[in-house]
C-alpha cells in the first residue's frame, strides 16, 4: 500500500521513502539536487507505486547501478514496478542492472 499522501511535503517524503536508511535518503537528495522537481516525484511515485522504500531504494542506487543517480533514475523509468521490485526484494542485496547499448 501506498505511503504517500497529496497532503505530504518534502520533508514528510524524504522522511517516508527513505525508512531512515541515509543511504536511501543520500539518493533522494541527489536526485533532488541533480534534476528538476518533476523527475523527483516521477521518482518518488514510482518507487512509492512499487512499495520500494528505504534499504530497498539504496540497492537499487548502491548494487544494482553502482551508485549512478542517472542510471538508476533511468532504470525507475524503463522497469515495471514487478520487474523493479524482483532486483531487490527477498534477496538482501541488490541484482546488477545492465542496460542495453544504444546502437550507434
Amino acid at each position: 500500500m501506498s505511503r504517500l499522501s497529496l497532503l505530504d511535503d518534502g520533508q514528510t517524503i524524504l522522511k517516508k521513502m527513505s525508512d531512515g536508511n541515509p543511504g536511501c535518503l543520500s539518493f533522494l537528495i541527489e536526485v533532488i539536487e541533480k534534476e528538476s522537481v518533476d523527475v523527483f516525484c516521477e521518482i518518488v511515485l514510482k518507487l512509492d507505486s512499487a512499495e520500494l522504500y528505504g534499504s530497498l531504494i539504496y540497492m537499487l542506487w548502491s548494487d544494482c547501478c553502482d551508485r549512478d543517480t542517472q542510471k538508476t533514475i533511468r532504470m525507475i523509468r524503463k522497469l515495471d514496478c514487478e520487474t523493479l521490485r524482483s532486483y531487490v526484494v527477498d534477496k538482501g542485496y541488490g541484482t546488477k542492472y545492465v542496460e542495453e547499448e544504444k546502437n550507434k
